[in-house]
Parts: C-alpha cells; sequence; structure tokens
C-alpha cells in the first residue's frame, strides 16, 4: 500500500520537476504566469488518476480461485493460499447446520419416535 501511494506522488509530482529542470536549464526560475501551475496540476492529476485505472486493470483476477485457510500438517504450519476451487478438499458435514441437512434432494432419516410408557401391570388385590 505504501509503495502505491509513493507511486502516486511521485507521478502526481513529476510533471513539477519536469517544469522546475526545465526553468533551471532557460536560467528563468521565476514562474510569471499562473497557467503553468493549472496545466502542470491537470497533468499530474491525469498521470495519477490513470496509473490508479491502469493498475487496477493489471491486478491479476482471483475468478475461479479459493482461499485455502493455513492448517497444521504433522507438526508444520502451511500457510493459506489460494488454488483453484476444485482441487480444495471440502469436509463432509452432517451436522443440523450443514448445507446437506437442508437440501430437499438429500433422503432424511426420520428421527426415531418415543418409546410409549410400558402400562402398569394388574394387581390382585382380593
Amino acid at each position: 500500500m505504501t509503495r502505491r501511494i509513493l507511486i502516486e506522488l511521485a507521478l502526481f509530482g513529476a510533471p513539477f520537476l519536469i517544469f522546475f529542470l526545465y526553468r533551471l536549464a532557460t536560467r528563468d526560475a521565476s514562474i510569471k504566469d499562473k497557467w503553468p501551475l493549472a496545466a502542470l496540476i491537470s497533468i499530474g492529476g491525469v498521470l495519477a488518476v490513470g496509473a490508479l485505472i491502469i493498475a487496477a486493470l493489471l491486478e491479476p483476477s482471483d475468478e475461479g480461485l479459493c482461499f485455502e485457510a493455513g492448517r497444521y500438517e504433522n507438526g508444520v504450519f502451511i500457510e493459506g493460499r489460494k488454488v483453484p476451487c476444485d482441487q480444495i478438499e471440502r469436509p463432509d458435514y452432517r451436522g443440523a447446520t450443514s448445507a446437506a441437512a437442508n437440501d430437499p434432494t438429500e433422503p432424511v432419516d426420520p428421527a426415531p419416535a418415543p418409546e410409549p410408557a410400558p402400562e402398569p401391570a394388574p394387581t390382585d388385590a382380593q
């Protein structure tokens, strides 16, 4: 992030530096008119905004990639990374909160009905 900010500042300041070097080369370092300042600000702004747009267009796409979280395997930590989605092993959860439990195409085992209480045995009261 810091690098991108510095690049934008350098692109915005480049026209000012070029103009300053031009004035030094012509031995007239004083700015007498206001038009060069307005032109330099616009040129610097166009360069900075153009660089932002180009940088965004050149960013690699994450389409088709999924993030595989970091994990420990055999006591070694493997950092998280982006991999193609079809290479990720997804655990097979069958809990109440899993998406598979709410899938209408999955056969659902009904919960067993509670057993009725036993009837009391008749007593001989004779």
